[in-house]
């Protein structure tokens, strides 16, 4: 039994798949289960849409997903901007890459912030997406992550990740 939502009745929302943003053929009703009217679109659940299945069933997903970042603002002219996290030969750890000289005024008294990372669950994607082959993941990955990426069927990849492998390229935009 749905209990209908004072303002909105059903309330009903389309899902859309986890893995690729498309729209499946489900609509979602949501009723007072929710406090405001529903999205119209949402991710309701991770279960894969029937394309995505038959590409699980040829391959691994790989979607591209954004590096991550540090915070930073010069201590001189107060200009903060954010920066991807770099290694260098220096710098052996994403903790202790060399903090950057301000874009704005070229000041070297620069405070950082905390790495910030992608949300593990659901990270902010950047446009790549593609499906390899069995052959590829076992060339590319080593245990335990071969098992892992071969069970899961999709990964998330950093761009920079993404980059090294040579897959295509992302979108101008991002």
């Amino acid at each position: 039994m749905i209990r209908l939502h004072h303002q909105h009745g059903l309330n009903p929302s389309i899902n859309v798949c986890f893995f690729c943003n498309k729209e499946k053929n489900e609509i979602v009703l949501l009723g007072a289960t929710i406090r405001d009217e529903a999205p119209h679109k949402a991710v309701w659940n991770k279960e894969p849409c029937d394309e995505c299945k038959e590409f699980m069933d040829k391959g691994v997903i790989f979607i591209s997903v954004k590096d991550p970042y540090r915070v930073h603002s010069c201590r001189a002219c107060k200009h903060q901007w954010s920066a991807p996290v770099t290694l260098s030969k220096a710098t052996p750890n994403l903790s202790g890459e060399v903090t950057p000289q301000c874009p704005k005024c070229s000041g070297v008294g620069v405070n950082s912030g905390p790495i910030q990372e992608n949300e593990p669950d659901n990270p902010y994607r950047t446009g790549g997406w593609i499906v390899v082959k069995d052959d590829y993941v076992k060339r590319i990955a080593k245990e335990p992550v071969l098992s892992q990426l071969l069970k899961a069927r999709v990964a998330f990849m950093p761009d920079a990740a993404w980059r090294l492998l040579g897959l295509p390229e992302l979108p101008k935009e991002n």
